[in-house]
């Protein structure tokens, strides 16, 4: 009660592909009783063959789309490696006449976190690396008429502030939460 956005389901591409009537009864049942947008969050190497998104708010996507590997990737490179996947997100979002959600984006505090973002195989602490992944992604995505945000994935409840030197998706306590700091007063509407 009280949610704005309701997400239907997470990376179940085969299932999807599989039985797509079952997912337009589940759509139709859940408007039926739910009165906020709805989405679905499709891994990012499938989001293009979800039949459904016409009836849905948003075309909801987990980004971890791979950029490059390397060590510390500079945040223009980051910029730059994003630009090979904008033509398919902005088509997607013409053809359906929708917005797109990135409903999980986020980078490791480590060596080369834009190489496959999804896995957790590094453990070498690399703040630089994720503070450059995060400029380089806000300053690609920032004003695309078709791109509607995103979630940050992860984030805890509790605010600590030592977390700099552990390897995990979070910018809390780390160099990348002054990057997100910077970018949402910046977008913030005044």
């Amino acid at each position: 009660v009280g949610a704005e956005l309701f997400c239907i389901g997470t990376e179940l591409g085969r299932v999807v592909e599989q039985r797509p009537a079952f997912w337009n009864r589940l759509i139709d049942s859940v408007k039926n009783n739910y009165r906020g947008k709805i989405t679905y969050a499709a891994n990012w190497d499938d989001y293009y063959k979800v039949p459904f998104w016409k009836k849905l708010d948003y075309i909801g996507i987990d980004a971890y789309f791979p950029l490059m590997n390397k060590k510390t990737p500079s945040v223009k490179e980051v910029a730059d490696a994003w630009k090979k996947y904008l033509p398919s997100l902005e088509k997607i979002s013409l053809k359906y006449n929708r917005q797109i959600l990135f409903t999980e984006y986020g980078y490791r505090n480590a060596d080369a976190c834009t190489a496959e973002p999804w896995k957790e195989n590094s453990s070498s602490v690399n703040n630089t690396a994720q503070t450059n992944a995060y400029k380089g992604f806000y300053s690609t995505f920032a004003g695309k008429a078709w791109f509607a945000g995103g979630y940050l994935w992860k984030w805890y409840g509790e605010d600590r502030s030592d977390r700099q030197n552990e390897v995990d998706y979070t910018p809390q306590g780390k160099p990348a939460m002054e990057v997100m700091n910077d970018f949402y007063k910046l977008s913030a509407p005044r």
